[in-house]
């Protein structure tokens, strides 16, 4: 039920290199705890979202905890990919859009957050 401190990180993160969490959605909500949540564990913060000024904001946000020296976080890199996952349809696409982004980064945590829906009766 409880789980112990940094205990994602240990878990998925490697100490030899520096481990990313991908987060989509991460700039609004619950998937902006989660960034913060990860970043002050130690991994390096990715956030997929639809806007770019928002993702910046977000991780400049995260990237102001992540002085040396401070206690609650300790320092996390960056980066931000711009994707509205409406437009992605096809593995082509996210590929190009999210994919090619990320080749060579070590990624020990994915967090799907990002969402769509359609509104109309419950019966369609």
């Amino acid at each position: 039920m409880f789980q112990k401190k940094n205990g994602t990180y240990l878990k998925y993160g490697n100490p030899k290199k520096k481990t990313w969490a991908v987060v989509t959605g991460g700039s609004d909500g619950i998937g902006f705890a989660m960034c913060k949540k990860l970043a002050k564990e130690g991994f390096n913060i990715c956030i997929i979202s639809r806007n770019k000024n928002k993702i910046d904001e977000k991780l400049e946000e995260i990237s102001k905890f992540c002085r040396p020296g401070d206690q609650e976080f300790v320092r996390s890199g960056t980066l931000a990919i711009v994707a509205d996952f409406s437009e992605i349809y096809t593995m082509e696409d996210y590929k190009k859009k999210i994919g090619d982004k990320l080749d060579g980064y070590d990624i020990g945590v994915v967090v799907l957050n990002a969402g769509m829906g359609l509104m109309g009766p419950f019966v369609e």
